[in-house]
């Protein structure tokens, strides 16, 4: 789990998308509670223009840390969204 949560990470800020999708979503069952890894699965999705899997991480990403850093940027794409 660990292993796909780094390299799903590493492939996000490569800007591979698809393959940092498929390795972030591995990590979600086990991951309830990391809304860093919700957010950057929310934006790979929304690079690769998966709109409703998107809306899904990035608020999931919202609920678990609503005051964080990433927040106002996931609150921005939410709302570009909608």
């Amino acid at each position: 789990m660990e292993v796909a949560r780094l390299l799903g990470s590493l492939t996000f800020e490569r800007g591979e998308y698809p393959r940092a999708v498929e390795l972030l979503q591995e990590c979600t069952p086990a991951s309830k509670g990391d809304a860093e890894l919700f957010y950057k699965l929310g934006m790979a999705q929304f690079k690769l223009k998966q709109n409703k899997e998107c809306k899904v991480s990035l608020n999931k990403a919202l609920a678990l840390a609503p005051n964080s850093q990433l927040a106002s940027e996931a609150k921005r794409l939410l709302a570009e969204l909608n």
